[in-house]
């Protein structure tokens, strides 16, 4: 099956959103309450203000490592159901001079919420593997 070019186009400007460190436009790619697992831990954001929080420490740490774009291509999808689709991407930080600083792969589940994309859960296990292997832990 065919990727809908709608989540591409969504994830595109999430993958921009951060590379300007746009915390609210971030902000309204999620559904609240949002699900962010990694490893053995899981949080759950019910309030924009703790999420936006969540998420410019994010941008700070990936500034603090040298990141100045980021990219995600949308490898796979599967719709669960009309609307509720889980999403597979890699994800590319570049640094400067263009240079790849870390990648992996994430996965989603997306909902349409009022014909607009909306992420509800993010599986962030690779992101922490990719910035442990890097040797900057996640947050570090």
């Amino acid at each position: 099956m065919p990727i809908d070019p709608s989540i591409v186009l969504f994830f595109e400007l999430y993958a921009s959103s951060f590379t300007k460190c746009d915390v609210s436009a971030i902000s309204r790619l999620w559904h609240l309450p949002a699900f962010i697992t990694a490893d053995q831990r899981s949080a759950v954001f019910d309030d924009e203000q703790r999420f936006a929080s969540n998420t410019q420490a994010l941008c700070d740490f990936y500034q603090r490592q040298g990141v100045v774009r980021a990219t995600k291509e949308v490898l796979a999808t599967d719709e669960h159901y009309p609307g509720v689709v889980t999403v597979r991407t890699r994800d590319d930080l570049f640094g400067e001079d263009d240079s790849l600083v870390v990648t992996w792969e994430h996965t989603y589940m997306i909902r349409r919420i009022d014909g607009e994309w909306r992420v509800l859960i993010a599986v962030a296990d690779g992101e922490v593997a990719a910035w442990n292997a890097r040797g900057t832990p996640l947050g570090s």
